[in-house]
């Protein structure tokens, strides 16, 4: 009877399969705290080094750009345009803006299109023979 008491060769030790389990599972959760903590710091570190200066050929061309906005400038003699500076334009536009709307010029009224060879086909009559009649009318 005493054998029977006793551990056979099969039998599982739960104690020793419920603390392997919970180990193994702190090991896990340790691992993933510690991958996420390596990813931000990585994370932080691109982004401050992305956006901790602007490029110096961004400060370039903004700065071209500024200049164009404030300086005066002939870009084609021929067309007799002027490029003044974005303040003046401001300026000018609230003034001439004050005096009321520009009078419009009215453009001439286009010439038919000359009859040339592919000229297009004359309008056929409605079935019936009578052409249809605005409303109102006899």
């Amino acid at each position: 009877m005493a054998h029977e008491s006793a551990k056979q060769q099969g039998d599982l030790d739960i104690g020793t399969i419920v603390a392997v389990a919970l180990i193994g599972t702190l090991l896990v959760l340790i691992l993933i705290i510690g991958v996420e903590a390596y990813f931000f710091k990585a994370q932080d570190a691109a982004y401050a080094e992305a956006y901790a200066a602007p490029d110096l050929e961004i400060k370039k061309v903004k700065s071209e750009q500024l200049d164009l906005l404030n300086a005066y400038l002939v870009p084609d003699s021929g067309k007799g345009t002027l490029h003044i500076p974005i303040d003046r334009a401001i300026e000018l536009t609230a003034r001439d803006g004050a005096a009321g709307p520009a009078p419009v010029a009215v453009a001439a009224e286009p010439a038919p299109p000359a009859a040339g060879p592919k000229a297009a086909p004359a309008a056929k009559p409605a079935p019936g023979g009578k052409g249809r009649k605005a409303p109102g009318k006899p």
